[in-house]
């Protein structure tokens, strides 16, 4: 931050992924990145629970043209959306992650099924996406039945949680077996459950969450040392009562109009977890719910491993909009110590309301990723890829493509932005300065710029630049001038344009 910063046919495997990583053989392309190796069949995997049957699957996947894992940006999409494949292969080269249930893996004690994981790994490093790995207990044989809690319905999804393991030494097995497994297939991410701070997901006291954390992280470890591990990611609601419970005490008013702010979006579109509030009493009563008390503490939870070096990233989720993740970016940058990287393996836009647009959206992408790279987060993988329907669903998150494979203005977006960020690795992002906003980039002989005005227009000397593209990837004419909605700038052979951004422009 500032100084550093997700069933097959056999039988169920509950997958979500999003991309990247080199895979067997390989061919430099014309990027300079490397080919995937031919395409395989397509795995039929079995749709999350909230999602239709799949469609018939072609015969082969589409081939990503970067190497899995190489860049910054990845992709989570949904294996019942064949008609993305497409989409996803030519915005390749990033990371995808996949939920991996004990009883999925291990239906019953000394039974193994590896078919469906592999295959999902398979398929997705040929769409040009490596995988994170979720190790989660799910409501397996040796996990404690869930209590009956009140679960959110808020999107009308059913979700499948996990509890404590009742049998620690049976699950840190599973877990060994798991990371030794695919260790050996260059595998070396993984994630300790999927957003505890919901019951939908941990159904259990969220403190049972440390103890947990703690047993896996270290089993992980004992197996592959070089892994690195992060927590679930607190969900993005969670972080507008942490913040607000933060300053209630010393600035009650500026607390109520954190949380105000955080949540107006989707208090809005009837799609929130935490209910309005026009006053600071209002607020002091529900920072001190059951629910907020339970986000609050997850956040803490988190943070602590983080800083106590149990696990070696701090995942960032986040959905609200982007006037609002400077706050957060600030707020767990006070947080955290220096040497714990922040990585945003779920970002996007949630925008269940009134006033949506899809040039907003777009919009709001590149302003997301810029300031996420403005503050050294490396790796960013937005979901979902498209939208999933279902009766009686209401769509809250946004995707960039249409199910069948139509990109939104924002996926051509998307696609502009992987093209400008390929090879970013360790690049030294920097940001604007001046009266611009955002961040710039050198990689190699190629500079460029997601920037916006902070007060504008703002000219940039068109010596300095080869091209200037809107949110929605479009080619913007005329002289090159920054205005209030971000643009991506690329840089001509010969001028300076990273210089120029950061120190402002003119």
């Amino acid at each position: 931050m500032m100084h550093r910063l997700r069933r097959v046919a056999a039988v169920t495997l509950a997958v979500v992924v999003s991309g990247a990583l080199a895979a067997g053989a390989i061919a430099l392309t014309s990027r300079g990145q490397q080919r995937a190796p031919a395409a395989e069949p397509v795995s039929q995997a079995r749709p999350m629970p909230d999602e239709p049957a799949p469609a018939p699957a072609p015969t082969a996947l589409p081939t990503g043209s970067a190497a899995p894992g190489s860049e910054p940006l990845g992709l989570r999409w949904s294996w019942a959306q064949p008609d993305t494949f497409d989409f996803v292969a030519r915005a390749s080269g990033g990371w995808t992650f996949a939920e991996v249930l004990w009883c999925d893996i291990q239906p019953e004690p000394g039974t193994w099924e590896w078919t469906a994981l592999d295959a999902v790994v398979r398929d997705a490093r040929t769409l040009g996406h490596e995988t994170m790995l979720k190790l989660r207990t799910g409501q397996c044989w040796g996990a404690a039945p869930a209590p009956a809690l009140r679960r959110d319905v808020t999107e009308n999804v059913d979700k499948d949680p996990s509890t404590p393991a009742t049998d620690l030494a049976a699950y840190l097995a599973f877990v060994r077996a798991v990371v030794g497994r695919y260790a050996a297939r260059g595998i070396d991410y993984y994630a300790i459950e999927n957003e505890p701070d919901t019951v939908n997901h941990w159904a259990a006291p969220i403190a049972s969450y440390r103890s947990t954390a703690r047993a896996v992280a270290a089993a992980i470890h004992q197996v592959d040392p070089g892994a690195l591990v992060l927590d679930g990611g607190v969900s993005s609601t969670a972080y507008g009562a942490a913040m607000a419970a933060a300053q209630i005490r010393r600035e009650p008013r500026r607390a109520l109009h954190t949380y105000r702010a955080y949540y107006a979006r989707r208090i809005a579109g009837s799609a929130s977890r935490f209910p309005d509030v026009r006053s600071v009493r209002e607020l002091r009563r529900v920072l001190g719910s059951d629910q907020a008390r339970r986000a609050i503490r997850a956040v803490d939870i988190a943070v602590d491993l983080a800083n106590a070096g149990v696990l070696d990233r701090y995942q960032l989720h986040y959905y609200e909009p982007p006037d609002q993740l400077p706050r957060l970016l600030q707020f767990l940058d006070g947080r955290l110590r220096q040497q714990v990287p922040v990585e945003a393996w779920e970002i996007g836009i949630a925008w269940p309301g009134p006033g949506f647009t899809e040039r907003a959206q777009a919009t709001q992408v590149f302003r997301i990723v810029a300031l996420l790279l403005a503050a050294q987060v490396r790796r960013t993988v937005y979901l979902p890829a498209a939208y999933t329907a279902a009766p009686g669903k209401l769509q809250v998150f946004r995707g960039l493509t249409e199910p069948d494979g139509t990109t939104y203005p924002a996926g051509d977006g998307w696609l502009a932005l992987v093209d400008a960020l390929a090879g970013l690795h360790d690049v030294r992002v920097r940001p604007a300065g001046g009266r611009l906003a955002g961040a710039t980039w050198q990689i190699g002989g190629r500079q460029a710029a997601l920037v916006w005005a902070r007060s504008g227009p703002v000219a940039l000397e068109p010596t300095d630049v080869r091209m200037v593209m809107d949110a929605t990837g479009a080619v913007v004419p005329g002289a090159p001038v920054v205005g209030r909605d971000p643009v991506l700038v690329l840089g001509s052979a010969r001028g300076d344009l990273t210089a120029q951004v950061a120190r402002g422009a003119r």
